[in-house]
């Protein structure tokens, strides 16, 4: 499955930003990420994994409609990995 099966970009009619942005948070959480929105400075939006924890920081930061962003593009690195990883198993 791709990020853009998960987290498609093309908003459902009336449906906000800021609507979008809590079904994909809520989406990340059930594909097992901790979401965390944290102001990041000079950082940059990202996932990571701590044993079997997984992490998804968001700039806080940030509009709505970027912080949508981030976490599409974040879900898709992220299912790119593990497909990687996967073939490679």
């Amino acid at each position: 499955m791709s990020g853009r099966d998960v987290f498609p970009s093309s908003a459902p009619a009336g449906q906000t930003v800021v609507a979008r942005l809590g079904q994909a948070i809520q989406q990340a959480k059930a594909a097992g990420f901790d979401v965390r929105l944290e102001p990041l400075g000079d950082g940059q939006a990202g996932w990571c994994q701590v044993g079997r924890k997984r992490i998804l920081f968001l700039d806080a930061s940030e509009t709505a409609s970027e912080q949508l962003r981030q976490l599409q593009q974040l879900m898709t690195e992220y299912h790119a990995a593990e497909s990687g990883f996967r073939a490679a198993a």
